[in-house]
């Protein structure tokens, strides 16, 4: 009898031991690879990670209070037309796989004069320093004079130097063909750190525009930048576009900044705004991902 009892115990011991190790091996044989950044650079790891969406991790406004900020009413720094408000469920609305921060008109149609048009914006609490890599991936607005950007600035210490870093800007001039549209990117840099152009493959111009390919309103795309200490490297999906000799001066580390601006006192640039500018879709800056990565050793 105790013997058998004995073997009915080493047994379940045996079953429980594979059924453990059955589970343990399911659960590593179901763990996702780890993340690699979009522009396919080795040896770097995914330190923080901001998904936006109703089943993500950003998923509320609540969420967005937590870990952002909003810059309102201070965001009107180059002539736009807009004010950026406070978090809010009409310019921040989260969608099933993104956050779209939406520019709206007050039905007045004075499209020339600020004070008329409220926005979103988007400023981590984070800030960032090299080496690092930081990763946006987004669908740009469709709506002319609409002016997409995100960009490492200092908006913490009060005292930059206008160090900045453009991960992607973005302009849609009129008339159709004849001027910017959503098939040109902007990635520029900017502050007293500034050096030569190292590499240019993707043939950027000397506005620091090129054409990676296709409609970027109509897709989204992964927009980056490596950051060293003494250069940048910027990236649309995994196509490389442009190293610069580049030094952070500024006091502070800068934060990572999404804004959805919105036309300018110079009609020119980001172009006219219309009617059109906000209908359907067309206002919609759609933010999907925010990552930034570090080296993995």
């Amino acid at each position: 009898m105790v013997g058998d009892m004995r073997r009915r115990a080493t047994a379940n011991l045996s079953r429980r031991g594979f059924l453990s190790g059955l589970a343990a091996s399911t659960a590593t044989a179901s763990l996702p690879a780890p993340r690699l950044p979009t522009c396919e650079r080795t040896g770097w790891t995914l330190a923080i990670e901001y998904l936006f969406g109703a089943g993500e991790n950003i998923r509320n406004i609540g969420d967005l209070q937590n870990l952002f900020t909003f810059d309102a009413p201070w965001g009107r720094i180059n002539g736009e037309l807009q004010t950026f408000q406070p978090f809010n469920i009409r310019n921040h609305v989260f969608e099933s796989d993104n956050l779209a921060l939406v520019a709206i008109a007050d039905g007045s149609d004075l499209y020339k004069e600020h004070g008329h048009i409220t926005s979103g914006a988007l400023i981590t609490k984070l800030t960032c320093f090299p080496p690092c890599i930081v990763e946006i991936t987004a669908k740009l607005p469709a709506g002319r004079g609409i002016w997409p950007s995100l960009w490492l600035y200092d908006m913490n210490t009060g005292r930059h130097d206008s160090s900045e870093i453009d991960i992607v800007e973005s302009q849609f001039n009129a008339p159709v063909g004849q001027r910017d549209d959503r098939t040109a990117i902007y990635q520029n840099d900017h502050g007293p750190g500034v050096g030569a152009t190292l590499g240019n493959p993707g043939n950027l111009d000397r506005y620091g525009r090129w054409w990676p390919g296709g409609n970027f309103s109509q897709k989204y795309a992964t927009y980056s930048v490596l950051w060293q200490t003494d250069r940048v490297t910027k990236f649309v999906n995994a196509q490389e576009a442009v190293t610069r000799e580049f030094t952070w001066t500024g006091p502070g580390q800068p934060n990572i900044i999404v804004y959805n601006s919105i036309g300018s006192e110079t009609i020119d640039w980001p172009g006219p705004v219309e009617p059109d500018t906000f209908a359907a879709e067309n206002p919609k800056f759609r933010i999907k991902a925010i990552r930034i990565f570090k080296p993995s050793t």
